[in-house]
Formats: C-alpha cells, structure tokens, sequence
C-alpha cells in the first residue's frame, strides 16, 4: 500500500510533469498493482525476520 503511493506520488507525477512540459522520454507504466509483492513480503518475509530476532544465534545464513 505504502508502496503504491509512493509510486503514484513520485514517478507517475514526474511523468504528468514531463509531458506538460514537452520534456521527450520513454514512458514507463507504474500502474502495477503491487498488491501481490506486499502481501509476500507482509506475510510470509516480515514474520521470518521477527522469529529470527528472537533466536540468541540468528544470522543472515539462519534467516535464508
């Protein structure tokens, strides 16, 4: 969610600020619903990450 405005807020109003100003460039679709990586990252990496803090010899190999 923080993502897609993020997005929105950043590269769709640069693109809407470069073609009111004539500026040439390759158009790029931010529309992407991220819906789908959020979620991922919400649900399945972010409470792997908490339970690793827990652990007393956690690691970056213990985490993958």
């Amino acid at each position: 969610r923080l993502q897609q405005l993020f997005n929105h807020s950043t590269f769709v109003q640069q693109q809407e600020e470069y073609k009111r100003e004539n500026i040439q460039w390759k158009f790029v679709d931010y529309g992407a619903d991220l819906q789908p990586t959020i979620n991922l990252i919400t649900n399945s990496v972010l409470p792997i990450l908490d339970d690793q803090c827990f652990l007393p010899r956690a690691t970056d190999a213990t985490f993958v």
